[in-house]
């Protein structure tokens, strides 16, 4: 297999344009020509049928994968293109070569946060669509999940190599494809403690880079294009975070001092200050996701941490608007939420009840015969209230460092720690778990819709939120001009 230095591709290609030109926009034939022929070798489906009607995993050698990546290699040489390096990291999963995969989403994370402004394809007047398409295919199944769960994780001299997808189907976690050839529950252990613990080990911390690529990947998107336009590995993420816990766990089995040493939540090479600076490679930092907050209580501090930064940082940011408003939020009844989002129409919600003889139920007649929702709080010891109610102000106060904060993690006990943002970035990672744990835990709460316009509206400018803001008025003023 060619070799590609990953580290080389965040070094500009010349001084003047340090990612080089755009080929497809310049027209380059070769260029056109070489990812309109290797987008088409990919699979449009994982699994087919053999002569014999079983479903059978892509074949791998049915691509020169060597070939096609020393051509890819050539032309990175010369651009810094995301849809060149998507179409490598592919390559590269469907030949199930993990290392080299996670190196490469951890240069595409690398690019967009030290080249946002010149690597390709770039955006035209704020609009990064085509960028984040060509990412948002990362999280296709034919081409990146699927493979992903096949790629060989462990092996086992009498059974050889296990993937993840053994492993689930070995757990009951999912069924057997019908003369599927899954090891059982034996073979998966067998596997795990015949294979060379520095060989575990590697696979287990090219996951956790994995793991971390894809959310440098996700924050870079978030915080330059919005969140409308962010990536969102719905799929490969949980997959990530499933393959690495599984790899962690076999390691310390064998060696408990292997096992990786937690950070904050829940990705492993994090800096040590748990932070990005603004030059510093993403492939450390954390995506939000529903894990990092687990309880109202958490997502309640955590809204209120971010809030502190933009009441102090930046007040006029009018994402601390709709974060005051999740706050009051958590803990609400439907019929609350409706009342509080839409107190001209409250009395007028109602329930459409049965199938062909329809009748209405006020949603006030209902909200009588519920207990109040409360709030998360009261379930928080006072001097806990105490606390967060001095805000990140408080001197002495505890804290703990949340997906993309900088804050640390307290151990000696005492009080809950509390999470804290100095910097928009980590405010908005916080706002964002709080939305990815709402969408898990309560889907019917309306507080991910808050927190991603809040995201969304973080990054405008005076004039942009006004269109958001004003767009009946400045219509009107339009068209009397």
């Amino acid at each position: 297999m060619p070799e590609i230095d990953f580290a080389a591709l965040t070094t500009p290609v010349s001084q003047d344009e340090p990612c080089g030109p755009d080929l497809e926009l310049a027209g380059d034939a070769d260029y056109m020509h070489f990812v309109a022929r290797v987008e088409g070798l990919l699979p449009a489906s994982f699994l087919s049928h053999d002569a014999e009607g079983r479903l059978v995993p892509f074949d791998r050698t049915s691509i020169d994968i060597p070939a096609e990546v020393a051509g890819l290699g050539g032309l990175l040489a010369s651009t810094r293109d995301l849809r060149l390096l998507v179409l490598l990291a592919k390559l590269l999963v469907l030949n199930r070569d993990l290392g080299r995969f996670s190196g490469c989403l951890s240069a595409i994370a690398a690019l967009l946060a030290e080249r946002w402004g010149d690597v390709h394809p770039a955006g035209e007047d704020g609009d990064f669509t085509m960028r984040c398409a060509a990412l948002q295919t990362l999280d296709d199944m034919p081409t990146v999940v699927m493979p992903l769960q096949h790629v060989p994780i462990a092996h086992s001299r009498r059974f050889g190599a296990v993937s993840y997808r053994g492993h689930l189907v070995a757990s009951g976690a999912a069924e057997p494809r019908e003369g599927e050839d899954a090891p059982g529950a034996a073979a998966i252990e067998a596997a795990f403690s015949e294979t060379p613990l520095p060989d575990l080990v590697a696979t287990r911390d090219a996951l956790a880079t994995l793991r971390a690529a894809l959310a440098g990947i996700r924050l870079a998107t978030l915080e330059n294009a919005g969140a409308a336009e962010a990536v969102s590995f719905e799929r490969l993420s949980p997959l990530a975070d499933a393959m690495f816990k599984l790899l962690d766990e076999a390691v310390a089995r064998r060696d408990p001092d292997a096992r990786s040493a937690p950070p904050a939540e829940p990705h492993d090479s994090m800096p040590s200050d748990g932070m990005l600076s603004e030059t510093s490679r993403p492939a450390a930092s954390p995506r939000p996701a529903a894990g990092t907050i687990t309880s109202p209580q958490a997502a309640a501090a955590a809204l209120a941490a971010a809030a502190a930064y933009f009441r102090r940082a930046e007040p006029s940011n009018p994402a601390i608007l709709l974060v005051g408003l999740a706050q009051e939020l958590i803990g609400k009844s439907f019929a609350e939420v409706v009342r509080i989002l839409m107190p001209d129409l409250a009395d007028r919600a109602a329930f459409n009840i049965g199938s062909h003889q329809v009748f209405e139920l006020p949603l006030e007649r209902l909200a009588g015969l519920v207990p109040d929702g409360g709030n998360p709080q009261e379930d928080v010891p006072p001097q806990e209230r105490d606390d967060e109610d001095r805000g990140d102000d408080a001197e002495g106060a505890q804290v703990v460092a949340f997906p993309g904060t900088s804050s640390p993690v307290n151990d000696a006990g005492g009080p809950r720690p509390h999470p804290a943002a100095t910097s928009r970035r980590e405010a908005l990672t916080l706002i964002e778990a709080v939305g990815a744990y709402y969408r898990t835990a309560e889907p019917s709460s309306p507080i991910p819709l808050l927190t991603d316009r809040a995201c969304g509206l973080a990054q405008r400018d005076f004039l942009g939120l006004l269109k958001d803001v004003l767009s009946d008025q400045l219509r009107s003023s339009d068209t009397e001009d």
